[in-house]
């Protein structure tokens, strides 16, 4: 009987999300558990006898997780849909989340929250979690924070990346097979406080912080056999500074004329994928 039970459940979800209403209803659901810390028994069914896809990465992060979309375009925050190209990719864009806050609860965004909602609730234990947050922090935070603590860009960076870091860890330690993407080379402004896209300090001063970020990053990486995935000097010149023929024109985020460098990167790791290579 309970079977049959989970059974129809899928059914309606799947119909439900076919007409766009789903995802609606979980927003609604997600955020009466953020109001009032429920457990929510259904959806949690649902995530066990869903079944699961062992080829599809999600991609969560910030704006920049957008660029797994497969388009040219900003996709909506979730947990609105994304309109994803690549079957075997699918991105969560969880809003203007720090590296640096993503192990604490209550920020601005509320990006702990988000994430483990989605670990807990949605995702199906054992699937492929590609983890996309830093740019923000290398462009806004930590050349300034480091001026205004007196400590070294090297030290507030690692701390940076031990909090971030402390996240992926502990996502793995729940079962989730975990991938990291690199933060990117940034836009060429300087020391601007555009409310939209903040800069701090120079394009190679933010490009060396950014650099150091990844490198620190991937050595942690290593330790616990966490696959990191690095196009950074494909997007930078010989003296890093950004090359803005790989961006969109707001001059932050990556176009789709990156994708190939990242998909080589991937199949790498996973030659499994090499069947949607054409699609």
């Amino acid at each position: 009987m309970k079977k049959l039970i989970y059974f129809l459940l899928i059914i309606i979800e799947k119909i439900l999300d076919f007409f766009n209403i789903f995802s609606k209803l979980k927003y609604n659901i997600y955020k009466l558990t953020l109001k009032y810390n429920l457990n929510i028994g259904i959806l949690q069914q649902l995530r066990i006898h869903r079944k699961k896809h062992k080829l599809v990465i999600h991609c969560i992060g910030d704006s920049h997780v957008t660029f797994f979309s497969g388009r040219n375009s900003t996709q909506k925050g979730w947990p609105k849909k994304s309109f994803d190209k690549y079957s075997f990719l699918k991105s969560y864009w969880f809003g203007a989340v720090l590296a640096y806050n993503l192990c604490v609860f209550k920020t601005r965004n509320k990006g702990r929250e988000k994430l483990l909602y989605l670990l807990d609730h949605i995702l199906p234990l054992g699937s492929k979690v590609l983890f996309c947050f830093g740019e923000i922090d290398c462009r806004a935070h930590l050349l300034k924070q480091a001026e205004i603590t007196g400590e070294s860009i090297q030290e507030i960076t690692r701390k940076c990346v031990d909090r971030y870091f402390s996240v992926i860890k502990e996502t793995k330690e729940r079962g989730f097979e975990v991938l990291v993407y690199n933060v990117i080379p940034s836009g060429i402004l300087e020391n601007t406080n555009k409310i939209q896209f903040p800069y701090y300090g120079t394009n190679l001063e933010r490009n060396n912080v950014s650099k150091f970020f990844n490198k620190y990053l991937k050595h942690k990486l290593n330790k616990y056999n966490i696959t990191f995935i690095d196009i950074f000097d494909k997007l930078v010149s010989e003296n890093y500074e950004t090359n803005l023929g790989y961006y969109l024109d707001d001059g932050v985020h990556l176009s789709q004329k990156v994708m190939p460098y990242f998909l080589n990167e991937l199949f790498k790791n996973y030659p499994d994928l090499l069947r949607f290579r054409k699609k």
